[in-house]
């Protein structure tokens, strides 16, 4: 064979190569649904969480529950009571997070390093002051209603970009 042909079906044979893989990959992302982060729902009973995914990374534990268990070496869950009370994850800088699960976006498509206009209102997120806010970056909050249950949907911005995406029960 020429370098002509052997080029040509090289090309050939990586194009192919590369459409199976950009079709592959939406097969297995699960869309996108509030409450949830990598697979982890707020209101999940912490034994169901074990269950499927084990004990993840304790960073402290007390008799009523603990606190920052990592997932996935990267998804951050809060347990009270028994039940998943907050999920969080963090993009890796100022916060010392470790980002979220590959491809992970909210419902309304919003995800680590999406630009945040300098506004006091967003695609319905209300900019707002947390007790133990930190000058340099802004809080933005939302309500979201998921099968009767009430979800606080928490974004922190530095620089004009989404740090921080956190999912936590509400009551009410």
């Amino acid at each position: 064979m020429s370098a002509r042909h052997l080029s040509a079906l090289f090309g050939t044979v990586i194009a192919v190569a590369l459409s199976a893989v950009v079709v592959a990959v939406p097969a297995h992302a699960a869309a996108p649904v509030w409450g949830k982060i990598g697979g982890i729902g707020v209101g999940m009973l912490q034994d169901t969480v074990i269950y499927h995914y084990g004990v993840g990374e304790r960073d402290s534990c007390t008799d009523k529950g603990c606190a920052d268990v990592r997932y996935y070496g990267k998804v951050q869950v809060v347990f009270e009571h028994g039940r998943v009370a907050a999920i969080y994850c963090t993009a890796p800088g100022s916060l010392a997070g470790r980002g979220c699960p590959p491809g992970f976006a909210l419902p309304d498509r919003v995800a680590l390093g999406t630009p945040v206009p300098y506004a006091k209102r967003w695609r319905s997120y209300t900019r707002y002051t947390p007790r133990d806010a930190q000058y340099d970056l802004y809080s933005w909050k939302k309500q979201v209603r998921v099968g009767g249950r009430l979800i606080g949907i928490y974004l922190t911005v530095e620089k004009g970009k989404v740090i921080s995406i956190g999912e936590s029960a509400l009551t009410g």
